[in-house]
């Protein structure tokens, strides 16, 4: 036995080994004691790596990857009983694979497997099946999540075996791996159903195999389950049978699906329950969206979203779907928004359930990206696959970057490249000027690791390079690229210099050059226009200015456009610091021309490069006149891309934040008003809101805020027209959001009214699903325990859809009596009426309402730390969102420090890099607060002399 597959617990060595015949499970009363021990295992792993970490300032070293000795190439799984009674399941795998090399004597074949018990394994020579060994032990590594099966035997290079594996395991209720999920069904019974969800690494907890992305191979299932019950899986049905159980005088039925495309373990699954569906065929392929009974026209919208972008994808990429058809399911209980699992893709009842009165508009576009944005990996991620989690990117921000693409061509009218700037390049921006952020591309080896990238950066930040570089050699070579790319690694696996490889191949420019700054470095540039013209660079920080680290260099090619008055064409592009040469005294230069012409100029047109701009002072005069919508010559995208940059150039402290506001000054005396603006707007206000709220000069803040948005709900009104634009929704919901936030008692006790009417006659007194949040948001500041009550009441109903439900949660943490808080807390995490999916929706809001309730949810959080985390499950994104949440609304630095001596005594696990990011938002806000008091007073005061 190697060393490394010892722990060591409060002193004690606790070896990692079953013997078959002596398991340790025989020392335990069931399994889920055998399981506890492996949490509590697992927990002190956490804690040491967790510490290596903080002082390493980087990844671990130590690899995850398997060291092959048997590649797989098929698997046969089948699933004998899978009890929604008890919660278990028992299984049998057969992997067919080639040996890499000859052995002699003794075999040991590492695999992955984690909370599973391993009872029996043979290994099986193809072409001499009497040559058959069982296995002699099986050894856990749970650090690993691996088990080593050692035999007594011999393998002959590129021979051919048979692994055939006996488990069994339980249905956690954890949202990961195989896994119970439970609803109420229509007449009133709570339903129990299966699911699974494999991404990233969590194959393994429902059967053993070598859980790798580029360890590809094609899967058979079979399972046996109660007649009544269906099964969906990737591939459609092979066979069935029945059969009669004489002991529990049950019915039950053997269902064989197809073998699956050849795949990585990650995109297999499974769903086992009662359901309803709606289908529709195009080009040969049946899709279909499943949900609970009950609920299947909820599923239409979806449903012609998927079958329209079904076939663009088929036409855009130029090769098609290769399977027969593609599901899409509701799941109750879900940890992501949804999953691309090969033609059975797994959905949050929220991110594909439409009711077409109270759904609101924002929530139907975020649905619809969703469904392009898996259906993308069906291409991006599923044909051809990351070669490992370091370029999850390659997915991620790819499908992120076509499920936009996919919107543009089917709803055209959404001008989703507008929402695109502001949600997911913003998004982007804000994170990854921040310390603890992370390369696009970063190393990774232990799954808490893995769990840990799924963010912004290789999201949000991979597809905004991704639209950069399209941009710079054009869309039309871009996609010729795309299309090289897959046909070349179909079936297969890629790295980023694929990707590269295939776009300078089609382009002629040096992309693999132009682009790895981009995927290898932190962070991002800014451009800043001097006084006299003049350009620098340098790397933006959301803390503010540094001073570079010597031997700094790195420089990103930065690829420059502008707009310029006068002009129809675009300017440019200039390249500063392109790898063909640098373009910033060309740029310098023309930027001196205009100056001297006195024209205005905005650079990143359409905001399609991914950095900041600070302009000089004369230049950001000559912008802030031509803001009105109504006779601007700017785009959407350019105006809001102005805000963007000005207000965090303005908070990082390039300048000061009185220039932002000084910017929208003037925006509440505008006729017209677009929602993507407004939105960027009121995001920079609750921004500022929540670092402010406790300054002396708040209340002329609120009547700041109260100027801008006044005379627009005044243009708005409380009630939609027929036929006014559906974005118009949304915008008046943002505006009376932001009406609430100054206090202004008309608007809150007209929302306070509105709520009453709806509350006691929802059907005849109905609020828009726009409008809900909003109306909610402002009633709860008038009358507090009243709506509290109210809002329960109405989370707790049946009628509530996915999207109310939501909103009740998040405006029920907005309270701020001390009795309800604590009451709201104790509501979220203990009574049982919060899905584990929802906390964080809650917990966000309890840790901002105000300053008092980012310390209530800290010190719930560490006094209840052993709780939650037996809870939640400490591997989880839900874990990750958890943490960073407890501390996101902390206010001082002595907090803060307290918070890290708290996370040095105990595990933070996949949640120790949100924990850093939380920690620096917390500092961040706290150093913007001192900075810029004193001229925000006097800003406020020249506004507001006489108040």
């Amino acid at each position: 036995m190697r060393d490394d597959d010892d722990f060591c617990v409060d002193g004690n060595v606790i070896l990692g080994v079953v013997y078959c015949g002596v398991s340790l499970l025989q020392y335990f009363d069931n399994i889920n004691q055998f399981l506890q021990l492996n949490l509590v295992v697992e927990s002190q792993y956490l804690w040491f790596s967790a510490r290596h970490r903080r002082h390493k300032k980087s990844m671990t070293t130590e690899t995850a990857r398997l060291p092959l000795l048997l590649r797989p190439h098929h698997y046969d799984i089948q699933y004998h009983t899978i009890d929604l009674v008890h919660y278990t399941f028992t299984g049998c795998v057969t992997i067919h694979g080639k040996a890499l090399r000859s052995i002699s004597e003794r075999v040991l074949i590492l695999l992955h497997a984690l909370e599973l018990q391993l009872t029996k394994a043979t290994l099986v020579r193809k072409k001499d099946p009497s040559a058959a060994w069982e296995a002699e032990e099986f050894r856990y590594n749970l650090r690993q999540q691996t088990c080593e099966i050692v035999f007594t035997a011999s393998l002959m290079a590129h021979d051919d075996y048979e692994l055939m594996i006996d488990f069994h395991g339980v249905l956690n209720d954890k949202m990961h791996g195989f896994y119970r999920s439970s609803y109420t069904a229509l007449d009133g019974s709570t339903v129990t159903m299966a699911t699974t969800q494999f991404e990233a690494t969590d194959a393994r907890r429902a059967f053993p195999c070598f859980d790798e992305p580029a360890i590809k191979a094609t899967f058979q299932l079979t399972v046996t389950i109660p007649a009544h019950l269906q099964c969906i899986s990737n591939t459609p049905m092979a066979a069935t049978s029945t059969s009669y159980d004489s002991p529990s005088k049950l019915l039950f039925k053997t269902i064989q699906f197809q073998t699956t495309p050849l795949m990585s373990t990650y995109l297999l699954a499974w769903v086992i329950g009662r359901f309803d569906g709606v289908s529709t065929t195009s080009r040969h392929i049946v899709t279909t969206v499943y949900t609970v009974e009950g609920k299947a026209t909820q599923g239409q919208f979806c449903l012609q979203v998927a079958s329209k972008c079904l076939d663009y994808y088929q036409d855009l990429f130029q090769i098609p779907y290769p399977l027969t058809k593609s599901d899409l399911l509701a799941i109750p209980d879900f940890a992501a928004g949804a999953m691309e699992n090969w033609g059975c893709v797994t959905y949050r009842e929220a991110k594909i359930l439409v009711d077409p009165i109270q759904t609101s508009e924002s929530t139907k576009r975020a649905i619809a990206r969703t469904v392009c944005h898996e259906l993308a990996h069906q291409w991006f991620g599923n044909l051809v696959t990351m070669d490992w989690w370091t370029q999850l990117y390659l997915k991620e921000g790819v499908a992120r970057f076509m499920e936009f693409v996919a919107l543009e061509h089917l709803f055209p009218e959404w001008l989703v490249w507008v929402e695109f700037v502001q949600g997911v390049m913003g998004l982007a921006l804000s994170l990854d000027s921040m310390k603890s952020s992370h390369p696009v591309e970063v190393p990774v080896n232990h799954p808490d690791e893995i769990t840990e990238i799924f963010d912004a950066i290789s999201y949000a930040k991979g597809a905004s390079i991704i639209r950069m570089i399209s941009s710079y050699i054009g869309m039309d070579v871009f996609m010729k690229g795309m299309r090289l790319y897959l046909q070349r690694h179909a079936y297969g696996n890629a790295v980023t210099a694929d990707l590269w490889r295939a776009m300078e191949e089609v382009s002629d420019v040096p992309v693999s050059d132009f682009m790895m700054t981009w995927t290898v470095e932190v962070g991002f540039p800014l451009v800043q226009i001097a006084e006299d013209g003049s350009i620098q660079t340098c790397l933006f920080m959301g803390g503010g200015p540094e001073v570079p680290e010597e031997g700094a260099s790195s420089r990103w090619p930065i690829p420059v456009t502008a707009r310029l008055e006068g002009m129809d064409e675009i300017q440019g592009p200039w390249v500063l610091h392109g790898p063909d040469g640098d373009d910033s005294l060309e740029l310098s230069q023309q930027i001196k021309q205009w100056d001297s012409a006195g024209k205005w100029f905005k650079l990143n047109v359409d905001q399609t490069g991914f950095f900041r701009v600070a302009y000089s002072r004369q230049q950001s005069d000559r912008l802030s006149k031509i803001m009105d919508p109504q006779t601007s010559p700017l785009s959407t995208t350019d105006r809001l891309g102005l805000i963007s940059d000005c207000f965090a150039a303005g908070k990082a402290g390039y300048f000061s934040i009185v220039d932002a506001l000084t910017l929208v000054a003037k925006f509440g005396e505008h006729e017209l008003a677009e929602y993507a603006v407004w939105q960027e707007l009121s995001e920079n206000m609750v921004s500022l809101i929540s670092i402010y709220r406790s300054e002396g000069f708040f209340p002329k803040f609120q009547k700041f805020i109260a100027r801008l948005c006044s005379r627009q709900l005044e243009i708005l009104g409380w009630d939609s027209t027929p036929g006014e634009n559906a974005r118009i929704g949304t915008l008046r919901a943002r505006v009376i959001g932001l009406m609430g936030f100054t206090g202004d008692n008309g608007v809150m006790k007209k929302a306070c009214e509105i709520f009453s009417a709806y509350r006691s006659d929802p059907k005849g007194s109905p609020i828009p699903g726009d409008l809900q949040g909003a109306i909610f948001r402002c009633a709860i500041r008038y009358d507090e325990k009243t709506v509290f009550d109210g809002l329960r009441e109405i989370y707790e109903g049946p009628g509530a859809s996915p999207e109310e439900k939501r909103e009740c949660l998040m405006v029920m943490g907005k309270v701020k009596d001390t009795e309800l808080r604590l009451k709201m807390m104790d509501y979220v995490f203990w009574s049982g009426f919060v899905r584990l999916q929802d906390i964080t929706f809650a917990l966000s809001s309890l840790a901002t309402s105000d300053d008092d309730g980012g310390m209530a949810v800290w010190n719930f959080f560490k006094s209840n730390y052993v709780d939650l985390s037996n809870k939640i499950g400490k591997g989880s994104n839900i874990w990750s969102a958890c943490v960073g949440l407890s501390v996101s609304g902390l206010t001082t630095i002595e907090t803060a420090n307290e918070v890290e001596a708290f996370f040095e005594k105990h595990p933070a696990g996949s949640a120790s890099r949100r924990l850093e990011q939380g920690l620096e938002v917390v500092r961040t806000k706290i150093m913007r607060r001192e900075r810029d008091r004193e001229a925000l007073t006097t800003f406020l005061d020249d506004l507001f002399p006489d108040t």
